[in-house]
């Protein structure tokens, strides 16, 4: 009976661990980065005058304009990016594949299917439903992205 309930639990670690999310498949979903959320959090309570920054992110809130990106990983390996600032640009679909796994860091490659040569993106994770993402050529400078949860 003992050596029956140590098969069953150490079967069962298996199969928990098993059973873990690949990188590829934690990237799957919409993403989005809001400027106007993280110079909030940033900036806390707006005080006083405050500066042109300031000023320029309160007129875009106010005329509910969305200052930022988003970036839907699909899992047929095809990826688009769209940013906002006073329209909304988007890019045609991509190619993506992980590239390298270093612990909760990530390295994509995303290329246009015309390409040849890719681009590297590092992604951390935070959690489930947070990434850092450090655009190509930015060195430390990195973007927090929040999954968008379908309701």
């Amino acid at each position: 009976m003992r050596r029956f309930a140590l098969i069953t639990t150490l079967l069962g670690c298996v199969a928990t661990a098993g059973c873990a999310p690949t990188a590829s498949e934690k990237l799957v979903g919409k993403w989005d980065y809001n400027l106007l959320d993280r110079a909030k959090q940033a900036g806390g309570e707006q005080q006083g005058s405050g500066g042109v920054k300031e000023t320029l992110l309160g007129a875009a809130e106010a005329a509910g304009l969305k200052v930022g990106m988003e970036i839907e990983f699909r899992d047929d390996q095809t990826v688009t990016m769209s940013a906002s600032l006073i329209g909304t640009a988007t890019s045609g679909p991509m190619e993506w594949k992980v590239a390298q796994v270093d612990g909760q860091t990530v390295t994509v490659e995303i290329r246009r299917r015309n390409e040849q040569t890719a681009r590297s993106l590092q992604i951390t994770f935070v959690d489930e439903d947070h990434f850092w993402l450090t655009p190509p050529g930015t060195g430390d400078s990195s973007l927090l992205f929040t999954r968008v949860k379908q309701e």
